[in-house]
């Protein structure tokens, strides 16, 4: 029961962006939505790495229909016209409450497009 109002109030929002197969926007859906029409969308990860190349890692909640359960690098979905840099330093504040300036983030990679069987495509 938890899980189908958690879904229902995905589907109210906030818009996420929705991108076609080149990472350009086309559109924005509530986030539920947007998973269940396996729509590509925006998401930021977050690498931290201490001096020991430890990386931090986050179990998701039991309670999310996506991997829950599971343990993954700290991310979020961009919220419709937020940048990248935008959307990981509010994950850092959301998943961490860690304020990161921005100055001292490297970008690692380019786009990656996860299709909602979470297959990975890399974009040039």
């Amino acid at each position: 029961m938890y899980k189908n109002s958690m879904l229902a109030e995905r589907d109210r929002g906030p818009n996420i962006m929705i991108v076609d197969d080149n990472n350009q926007i086309i559109g924005s859906k509530p986030i539920g939505i947007a998973h269940r029409q396996g729509l590509y969308h925006r998401c930021v990860w977050i690498y931290v790495v201490n001096s020991k190349q430890e990386s931090l890692l986050v179990r998701r909640s039991s309670s999310v229909n996506i991997c829950s359960g599971k343990w993954f690098f700290p991310g979020s979905h961009l919220i419709y016209v937020e940048t990248y840099q935008e959307a990981a330093r509010r994950t850092g504040l959301e998943e961490l409450s860690i304020d990161f300036t921005l100055e001292n983030w490297q970008h690692l990679n380019g786009p990656v497009l996860i299709t909602k069987n979470y297959t990975i495509e890399q974009t040039e």
